[in-house]
């Protein structure tokens, strides 16, 4: 780990103040420059503005009424009529305390875009303590170099832009999942506050449930995690303060749907929620794959001596013993997998394309299971390093590395089998995926480094962080195009 000194200590934190208060206004002036919202932003600044009066009016019976009286034959889903809205109500609870900070200020609500407007300051103000989180993921994981890196990039990141100038809850969602991963992180570094970490990381994922019910995945990946790397964790009591905690965070909102639907709100389409059947079987789909993932490495961990004994037995051609050789099979696999998409990705990779975007919802639902991995890499080319990453991550280095690699990866399979493509359901994966190329960009500075030949050595170093300015400027473009404009927002 890269060590920092006092002095540069200072002008760290000089730097990551201007960069969290930059990102705030340029996006609360994104906001500003919209020329509309979608029906989603309007329903949650609605809610919100009705349980100011009663906390307990959860609901989006009175807003689809007015929709329906204006317009009789738009279709309304049927989740907008149940008694209890079909996401928990934390991102609602944030929006709430937010009018009544700002009518305490007095700046009571008015009208419409007045309520919209302290709607959204919710998701700018988690969006940009995302970016103190992934400064500080970075700093315990790798070292403060990647944090400052990872930071920059979840700043100008444009998914990440578009979405905290929205009134969605994803970008809290994001937010509290990162900090349930950082607390956990903490618990294995400060062994004597272990159990204030453990604590704190399952009242965050906890709240992610609460959020939002993907967040649910946390405790499955932190679960994967621990699996990999302190087993013996699970032997010991204190580990389960952790799911316990979370629990007792949702237990409110449980108890809340079993008074109003009993036990419906689970085993019934008809009375409950239709997300969490549809969730489930996503799961349901992901396991075989997961399973499969677990087995082999936790076999490979566990039989290290058996696997190497069969290993051995087989003589690979010196042809295929060399790394360059594996790399330009891998690259052929991936050219042939994407296959025509190529006719999509070359051209947008000029600094003057705009991508497509639409605001219909499902607008990009019969895309290929790739589309995430494609469309991120598209806005922000340095992506295409956090995808590469698992290949290059040695397994004596899991203790930390395999953290984001789990968020990332367990998320975005998550979402890939959910189908409906767009952006904001995957950005709890996009910090995890900077962290992973942050890394990865100086991984590589370091490699080059370390060439002998002081020629070489600069050519190189040139030639890579012209690479990487390009997808830093790319990512820029995009921003400037799509989330400076609040343009249609679902990629």
């Amino acid at each position: 780990m890269k060590q920092i000194n006092q002095h540069s200590a200072s002008f760290l934190i000089i730097g990551l103040s201007v960069l969290l208060i930059t990102a705030y206004i340029l996006r609360e002036k994104g906001f500003e420059n919209g020329e509309r919202t979608t029906f989603d932003e309007d329903l949650y600044a609605y809610m919100a503005y009705e349980m100011t009066v009663d906390i307990r009016h959860y609901n989006a019976i009175n807003f689809s009424s007015l929709i329906r009286q204006h317009s009789p034959n738009r279709f309304l889903p049927d989740y907008l009529w149940k008694k209890l809205f079909k996401h928990p109500p934390f991102y609602s609870y944030l929006i709430v305390l937010s009018y009544k900070l700002h009518k305490e200020l007095g700046y009571p609500i008015t009208d419409q875009p007045q309520a919209r407007h302290q709607a959204v300051r919710v998701s700018n103000c988690m969006g940009v303590l995302g970016i103190l989180i992934i400064f500080l993921l970075g700093f315990y994981i790798f070292d403060w170099r990647v944090g400052v890196l990872a930071a920059l990039f979840l700043a100008i990141d444009p998914v990440h832009w578009i979405c905290s100038q929205k009134i969605w809850m994803e970008t809290t969602l994001m937010t509290v999942m990162m900090a349930s991963g950082l607390f956990y992180i903490m618990s294995y570094k400060y062994e004597k506050r272990k159990i204030l970490f453990l604590i704190l990381s399952g009242c965050c994922a906890g709240t992610a449930v609460l959020t939002k019910y993907p967040g649910g995945l946390s405790l499955i990946i932190l679960f994967i995690y621990t699996a990999f790397t302190r087993p013996e964790r699970f032997k010991t009591p204190l580990w389960y303060i952790l799911p316990i905690t979370a629990f007792i965070v949702t237990l409110d909102w449980i108890l809340w749907n079993i008074d109003v639907y009993g036990m419906d709100f689970i085993f019934s389409g008809g009375m409950g929620y239709d997300e969490i059947k549809r969730a489930s079987n996503v799961l349901i789909k992901m396991t075989p794959l997961l399973l499969l993932l677990v087995a082999s490495i936790f076999f490979f961990w566990k039989k290290r001596s058996l696997c190497a004994t069969v290993l051995a037995r087989f003589t690979l051609p010196s042809v295929m013993r060399k790394k360059i050789v594996w790399v330009l099979l891998l690259t052929v696999a991936i050219v042939l997998t994407i296959g025509k998409e190529w006719s999509v990705i070359i051209p947008a990779l000029s600094l003057l394309h705009e991508p497509e975007t639409s605001w219909k919802m499902g607008f990009f639902g019969g895309e290929p299971w790739f589309f995430y991995l494609k469309k991120l890499a598209e806005y922000f080319p340095l992506y295409i390093f956090g995808y590469i990453a698992p290949f290059m991550i040695s397994w004596r280095d899991r203790e930390h590395v395999f953290l984001p690699l789990m968020y990332a990866t367990v998320y975005l399979l998550f979402f890939i089998f959910w189908r409906n493509f767009q952006s904001r359901y995957i950005l709890p994966a996009i910090p995890w995926l900077l962290l992973l190329a942050s890394y990865m960009i100086f991984k590589f500075h370091d490699r080059i480094c370390s060439i002998c030949s002081s020629q070489k050595r600069k050519i190189f170093l040139v030639l890579f962080w012209c690479m990487v300015s390009y997808g830093i400027v790319k990512a820029i473009q995009i921003d400037a195009l799509l989330a400076w404009t609040n343009k249609p927002c679902y990629f």
